[in-house]
């Protein structure tokens, strides 16, 4: 039979059944059972004719439907199921298992179904839609993924890996500035600066070469190499001793001493004047030359007992019958007055020219003062006095070459010797002047001798004390004679 007749014929059964139902209802509706002519033959039970007990009378499939196909419910796929779709569940898609993650179709609770395990893909295997913090790393879109909030671990909330300039301190992090300055306080390895690291932290640091090299131009504290730092600098320095001291074996400029440098190492050289000239007192192996006294001319109003000392120590000297010497007359000028005229020569340009003069005794003049002021700061006061109202008479001050033969301190036996006509202040003294003894009254500005040196090795001293005019022979032989020797001693070596 063909599908268009099976299909016909279906139809009219239902109709033949259909008709029969009506009339048992009529007839079960009537209170008389005797004009009822249908009977059933079957003996099921159900009330129809076809002997499969469902109560249908049409389709003879005992499932109780009119379907015909023995399910049991009207779909007419055979399924049991009201879908329709055969499978005999509810889904609708024909497979009979219901919603199934993985098989290619978004269905139930499915956000997604792309059909395979993977969980690097938009669609995990859970069949659920990527996102950060799934704790899946999707392919290409994030970094990493660890499933938690938390953003300064390794990988931050944006599923990124943590990294340096990222503005968050994570990791192995000390800090994260989130810039690329390597001059602040976190540069661009986000490890705290500090000095070694290679980068200079403004503000903080001189230098920096990530080494612990002192030898360098950039020391291991991050301050620049230089003279005095204590380290010394290669191909730059010849020492480096950290203190200010010229008169050891370093000096000058981190320089090695050395005969000739200007500087007088202690216990090496006696002298070092800096220059190459062999015959001006300081030879050219630093050690002291004596050099040529020249000539000397001695003369003034109380010369005595200079005359005397100098016949003693065999000192060849001129006389001539003056008080003041004119400048050139000689090359050291002595003049020893106990009075006398107030105006001396002019002696600057020979003392500028190197020559020498020496001054004793003096006037109570108040001009003399005036001229001597010329060259030296004296104290108010101009008239004579002796120290006889104290002791001692004579007081060294310092080490000098000049004094390095008269006793520390004196009180002289004829008391007339310790006459003298002015003081020379303590302060206020031209430059070169240095100040070598003073008697024991009027203190502070009551200084005896001083001298001043000028350009070319000149100089001018004065012996305020009238150790010309008075004295005897103890007086002479314990004091006159060892200044004196001092005196020419420190000329021969130059006046330094």
């Amino acid at each position: 039979m063909n599908h268009s007749n099976k299909t016909k014929t279906t139809y009219l059964a239902l109709l033949s059944a259909l008709g029969l139902m009506s009339i048992a209802c009529s007839d079960d509706a009537s209170t008389d059972t005797s004009s009822f002519s249908p009977t059933e033959t079957s003996g099921d039970g159900d009330g129809d004719m076809t002997g499969d007990g469902d109560g249908d009378p049409a389709t003879g499939d005992g499932d109780g439907d009119m379907s015909g196909d023995g399910d049991g419910d009207m779909s007419g796929d055979g399924d049991g199921d009201m879908s329709g779709d055969g499978d005999g569940d509810m889904s609708g898609d024909g497979d009979g298992d219901g919603p199934v993650c993985g098989d290619g179709i978004v269905e139930g609770d499915e956000e997604c179904d792309d059909g395979n395990p993977n969980d690097n893909d938009a669609c995990t295997s859970a069949c659920a839609n990527a996102v950060c913090g799934d704790g899946l790393v999707h392919e290409g879109v994030e970094a990493c993924d660890d499933g938690n909030d938390i953003d300064d671990d390794a990988c931050n909330n944006m599923c990124q890996m943590d990294t340096c300039g990222d503005g968050v301190v994570n990791g192995m992090e000390e800090c994260d500035d989130g810039n690329d300055d390597d001059s602040d306080d976190c540069p661009s390895n986000c490890l705290a600066a500090s000095c070694g690291d290679g980068f200079v932290w403004a503000g903080n640091e001189d230098c920096d070469d990530a080494n612990d090299v002192n030898t360098d131009d950039c020391l291991d504290s991050c301050v620049a190499a230089s003279c005095g730092d204590g380290f010394v600098q290669d191909m730059v320095e010849e020492c480096d001793d950290a203190n200010m001291d010229d008169s050891d074996d370093c000096v000058g400029m981190c320089l090695a001493a050395v005969c000739g440098d200007g500087f007088v190492q202690a216990g090496v050289e006696d002298c070092d004047d800096g220059n190459d000239v062999d015959d001006d007192g300081c030879t050219n192996t630093c050690e002291l030359g004596l050099i040529p006294l020249g000539d000397i001319v001695v003369a003034g109003s109380g010369e005595e007992f200079i005359l005397s000392a100098l016949d003693t120590m065999g000192v060849m000297y001129t006389n001539p019958a003056d008080q003041w010497i004119q400048p050139n007359a000689g090359d050291i000028l002595i003049m020893s007055n106990d009075g006398g005229d107030a105006d001396g020569p002019a002696y600057d340009n020979f003392l500028n020219g190197g020559g020498h003069v020496l001054m004793i005794g003096g006037s109570s003049l108040a001009e003399y003062r005036t001229y001597v002021g010329t060259y030296l700061s004296a104290a108010p006061g101009n008239n004579w006095h002796q120290s006889n109202d104290c002791a001692d008479d004579w007081n060294s001050v310092g080490a000098h070459p000049m004094t390095a033969n008269v006793p520390d301190t004196y009180e002289f036996g004829d008391q007339a010797i310790s006459y003298h006509m002015l003081h020379f202040n303590e302060g206020g003294q031209p430059m070169g002047t240095t100040l070598l003894g003073r008697t024991c009254h009027q203190a502070p500005n009551n200084y005896v001798l001083a001298t001043r040196t000028y350009n070319n090795g000149g100089s001018f001293t004065y012996m305020a004390l009238d150790i010309g005019n008075y004295g005897n022979g103890n007086a002479e032989t314990d004091f006159v004679v060892p200044f004196l020797e001092g005196y020419l001693d420190w000329l021969q070596m130059g006046a330094p």
